[in-house]
């Protein structure tokens, strides 16, 4: 099997590197080194990551400047030269099987080219994650085969940052660091540049979920910042689902939709109606989109020359009931509508 470099990068992180790194160590497979990118820290994680440097040399200590993570990663890139390339963060920990699964998931389907895990989610004190946290894992880890990753992947990160392994030709280019999350911008690159997505149905990594991380603080990490990633892709004039259309339909006018009916057209993008079911919406205009029934959209499909349907809903089960409709309508998921979030 072929060697793995794993790339973690660190910043601050002396609460809790020791027990990631003691994870790494116990892997059952021994082939690896990790690369512990040190981002600038302050505090005593310089001295712990040498102490496993001198116990284990498959610990490599690279003390960098303070750039933040995009910089970070893409040094590491540049660092290691092994034919595998994994993730993994200083606050969380692996499973001793997980890189001997994940391997047997890429030696198994070679077509794929970014192997991920399931996940769970704890807190230090052993506090039950919040609500937002528990929704987002049950719904990574329903996702497992490329099918499920490409069709959900406007809806959010299917796969955790940590969690993944990919041959290294697949992350050329590295990460870009722009106004949102890197992770989220190069799965949505890779993903429309025909890089499959699978995840091994294990749970085999423990994210911890504190109120310091960095996904809970940066902006780059917000809502926010996830739909202007996405309106980007979205937009893409070569390989993005709306190249070309500035006119299309959409479906969902509540929090979640309100939020897309706002920003759309200040990206060039008119919604000529937008479809939902609360009766005192219907025949309004909420952000200049005219809101109609499920029964009005046929109508309203065939008036477009080049139609699609972008649906955000937050309710449960809507999106098969949504389905289950445009089915009915003769309408094909990926070709003529999508998901997103």
């Amino acid at each position: 099997m072929a060697r793995i470099g794993i790339l973690l990068p660190v910043y601050n992180s002396e609460p809790t590197l020791a027990e990631a790194l003691d994870s790494l160590a116990a892997q059952t497979f021994t082939d690896w080194e990790t690369w512990i990118l040190d981002d600038g820290s302050t505090d005593a994680t310089a001295d712990l990551a040498r102490a496993y440097q001198t116990r284990d040399p498959r610990f490599r200590y690279i003390p960098l400047p303070h750039r933040g993570i995009p910089p970070t990663l893409n040094e590491g890139l540049d660092l290691c030269d092994t034919p595998l390339v994994a993730r993994m963060d200083g606050d969380d920990l692996c499973e001793p099987t997980r890189f001997e699964a994940q391997l047997a998931l890429l030696a198994a389907q070679p077509h794929v080219g970014v192997v991920a895990t399931q996940i769970r989610s704890f807190h230090t004190d052993g506090t039950p994650p919040g609500s937002g946290m528990e929704r987002y894992v049950r719904w990574v880890n329903r996702l497992i085969t490329p099918a499920d990753h490409y069709r959900e992947r406007y809806v959010e990160s299917s796969v955790a940052h940590s969690s993944i392994l990919a041959p290294r030709p697949v992350l050329a280019g590295g990460y870009r660091d722009l106004d949102w999350c890197e992770d989220y911008d190069l799965w949505l690159r890779l993903m429309q540049r025909g890089v499959r997505f699978a995840k091994v149905p294990e749970v085999l990594l423990a994210v911890r979920d504190e109120a310091g991380r960095i996904s809970r603080n940066d902006y780059r990490y917000t809502q926010d910042a996830l739909r202007r990633c996405k309106v980007d892709h979205l937009l893409d004039p070569e390989v993005g689902p709306l190249a070309g259309r500035r006119r299309i339909l959409f479906w969902g006018a509540g929090r979640v939709g309100k939020r897309w009916l706002r920003e759309l057209p200040s990206f060039g993008v008119t919604v000529e109606a937008a479809v939902d079911l609360h009766p005192r919406k219907i025949g309004r205009r909420i952000h200049d989109a005219l809101i109609i029934p499920p029964d009005a959209l046929a109508d309203h499909w065939r008036r477009l020359d080049d139609p699609f349907l972008l649906i955000a809903v937050g309710a449960r089960g809507a999106r098969i009931e949504i389905r289950e409709h445009l089915d009915a309508m003769g309408l094909h998921e990926l070709d003529d509508y999508l998901f997103l979030a």
